[in-house]
């Protein structure tokens, strides 16, 4: 890990300058580094010293290049940072940066990056990146939800029905706050202007800036005069007037309590069209607080009477002025929310016999209809069927959202997993092309000189590794211990022996990032367990290799099929990061190396190698078998899928869940395969226009539903297809 030095623009503190000299001159290494540079020239240059780790497991925030970000215009700004939509130049594509915008809230900021990132759930916004700018501003990178805050979607619903199809997104948030507390984390801050909603059901729990430990004591923030009851207040009250419970503006020590309370008053806004306290159009926040103190705000029985009771109710209890009477969890509100949406009878109210006779009269349509009642008995019976109507309506309405926005979280959560995979072959990569630059540039290898198996040697019987083996699940024999090295025609290989004694020793670098990559920590395996691994290809990273413009081919695993007289600098993988920075994924394609009747579609993901003064040094890749995905993470345990598929961004098909084992014929060059269109085409133009979402379509004249998101590492899409009829569409 390095630090940024720099004369011009000094990105460390004095101290941290005299610690920086300190090790310089007892470091050979590093001095080896300098001398090759005059002082104003010097980037990237030396280690973290060790008492920049803030705990036994946490490291200070790195510092970042600014000119990885092209910010393109400010979404919002608050009273703690401001977040703006910028474009990330090495990944291309949008994200949200926030940033702090008073240094002495630093360390408030970066616990909320901390306990953000920490939340992994579908509604809780996931952060990306973190770290720190040259001029001290600290950020932190996140997802770029398309819509709107919720607080805008129930200013822009005209009607109560409007507003209660908003009600999935109560839902949603009420999981993802339910999620927090359960991993010890309270909010602080909930409001529906904290709250993002999408054009496709998306729900995102933004702003995590107040949020605190649930065994921490509240801490003082700075203080900061609230201009409106809808904006964040700090100071020694912490959060947002309207949508305070009593105690917590009084100042009282805040816990879960208060949380559900907010929950509450979301609802309520939801159900009023107007946050508490403000229909009146109180605009003053310190009135609005002192209101809060003072009494409840007016009921949603005069404010919203057309709205259903059972929603009432619920929003009364969580907003009981009594803590102790309020739901005891947001996850009992969440279970309250689950059996309104279902049509279960709730905890929070007591039913009229008329009620009662409605939700009867429902489970017993046909009796109903059937039975001989007196005229009387038919006029009442008449009366509460019209009510029945009215009521089943709204639940159908509710239960077709809540349906479908739970599968779209399935399908994220799913995608989730597949991005994962993606990410992991990204950060092994970039530790193998620091190790490749390090090996060719860095000090001379031992004189003790490592075997060097080049692909004549694999052919040859007698002269293999001794590992090498076919008990394996590639398609072919393998060592697992030392890698194949292939020289393009018409290069001697004898001149080329100095470099290749500096890169075999990558092979125990290459070991240990592939098991890393496939059970994290390596330490409590043994030699044996790491070798059945390997050979097993449990791990994510099916191939790594380095290539240099000398025309070496260094490949992982060793094998006797690399093909004779190869020149990988032909290769498209090997083109697409030549002379450029960066890590970048290349179209899947079937390796030359294989059988040429057949085999897995491989998806490459490479980068260039760099010397410290800027030479291009070759390029290093890792690769996965995109048809090992099907088993591994395209299969949703929580539904019964008619297909998942994997469909690039310009909606091709790479590969569906029926290609499981497929072979794909070998063209014998290295290059892409040719992808077809993929056979939804209305799912295929959304995609084509980089939306996520839900959709409705036929395919073979049959009725699915199919999800489609975005896979952030790559930019391809994943898409699962149930049966329209498992989702209660007709």
């Amino acid at each position: 890990m390095l630090v940024l030095a720099s004369s011009e623009h000094r990105t460390m503190t004095g101290a941290e300058e005299t610690r920086f000299r300190g090790h310089l001159d007892s470091c050979v290494a590093c001095q080896s580094v300098a001398a090759e540079h005059d002082e104003t020239d010097w980037r990237w240059l030396v280690r973290i010293p060790e008492d920049a780790v803030e705990g036994p497991e946490l490291l200070a925030l790195p510092m970042v290049d600014p000119i990885v970000f092209v910010s393109r215009s400010e979404i919002a700004a608050g009273g703690m940072g401001r977040i703006t939509r910028a474009f990330d130049r090495r990944l291309g594509r949008e994200v949200a940066v926030k940033e702090v915008l008073d240094h002495d809230l630093r360390a408030r900021f970066e616990r909320e990056v901390r306990i953000t990132a920490r939340l992994q759930h579908p509604a809780i916004v996931p952060i990306y990146e973190a770290g720190t700018f040259p001029d001290g501003t600290t950020f932190y990178a996140m997802r770029l939800v398309a819509g709107q805050t919720l607080q805008e979607a129930v200013s822009a619903a005209s009607t109560l029905r409007d507003r209660l199809m908003l009600l999935p997104h109560v839902r949603a948030i009420t999981d993802a706050v339910a999620y927090a507390h359960a991993r010890g984390v309270i909010h602080r801050d909930l409001k529906p202007g904290n709250v993002l909603v999408g054009g496709f059901g998306e729900t995102v729990v933004i702003d995590w800036g107040l949020a605190k430990e649930a065994n921490e004591a509240d801490g003082p923030a700075a203080a900061v005069a609230p201009s409106a009851p809808e904006l964040t207040q700090h100071g020694a009250v912490i959060g947002t007037p309207c949508f305070m419970s009593p105690q917590q503006a009084a100042g009282e020590p805040v816990d879960a309590s208060d949380d559900v309370y907010a929950l509450g008053a979301i609802l309520y806004t939801v159900l009023a069209g107007v946050p508490p306290y403000l229909d009146a159009g109180n605009r003053d926040a310190i009135a609005v607080m002192a209101a809060t103190l003072e009494g409840p705000p007016r009921s949603l029985d005069e404010l919203a009477p057309e709205a259903p009771a059972d929603l009432r109710a619920i929003a009364a209890r969580a907003m009981s002025r009594d803590r102790p009477a309020r739901f005891s969890t947001a996850k009992d509100l969440a279970d309250e929310l689950a059996r309104f949406e279902t049509g279960q009878l709730l905890q929070s109210r007591s039913y009229s016999l008329g009620e009662l006779l409605v939700r009867w009269i429902r489970r017993h349509r046909r009796a109903v209809a059937l039975g001989s009642v007196a005229a009387i008995a038919l006029v009442l019976a008449a009366i509460l069927w019209v009510r029945y109507e009215r009521a089943r309506d709204e639940l159908a309405l509710r239960e077709r959202g809540a349906t479908l926005t739970a599968f779209y979280g399935d399908a994220s959560r799913q995608a989730y997993r597949i991005d994962r995979e993606l990410l992991q072959l990204e950060v092994a990569l970039e530790g193998l092309a620091a190790a490749a630059a390090w090996a060719l540039v860095g000090p001379e290898p031992p004189p003790e000189q490592e075997r060097i198996y080049f692909d004549v040697d694999f052919a040859d019987e007698d002269n293999r590794p001794l590992d090498f083996t076919s008990r394996t699940t590639y398609r072919w024999p393998v060592s697992i211990g030392h890698p194949v090295v292939g020289v393009a025609p018409n290069v001697d290989r004898t001149k080329l022996l100095p470099k290749l004694q500096r890169l075999a020793p990558l092979r125990h670098h290459i070991r240990e990032m592939v098991l890393e990559a496939a059970v994290g920590d390596t330490t409590t395996l043994s030699k044996s367990e790491a070798d059945a691994l390997l050979l097993a290809r449990k791990s994510p990273i099916d191939y790594a290799y380095v290539d240099l413009p000398d025309g070496i081919h260094v490949v992982w695993p060793g094998m006797a099929t690399l093909r004779r007289n190869y020149d990988v600098r032909t290769a498209s993988f090997y083109v697409q990061s030549k002379n450029r920075r960066g890590t970048r994924w290349g179209a899947p394609y079937v390796d030359s190396t294989t059988d040429p009747k057949g085999d897995d579609l491989v998806l490459p993901c490479t980068r260039g190698v760099w010397s410290p003064a800027g030479e291009f040094l070759g390029v290093a890749g890792v690769e996965m078998t995109v048809t090992k995905l099907v088993d591994t993470s395209m299969t949703m345990a929580t539904r019964t899928t008619v297909r998942t598929s994997l469909v690039t961004k310009d909606g091709r098909k790479v590969i569906d869940s029926r290609d499981a084992g497929a072979l794909f014929p070998a063209s014998g060059l290295d290059e892409a395969i040719a992808l077809p269109d993929f056979d939804l085409p209305d799912v295929a133009a959304e995609i084509r226009g980089n939306r996520e979402g839900i959709r409705e379509t036929r395919r073979a004249g049959r009725p699915i539903v199919a999800a489609f998101v975005r896979l952030d590492a790559i930019g391809w899409y994943f898409v699962a297809e149930v049966d329209a009829g498992s989702l209660g569409a007709k």
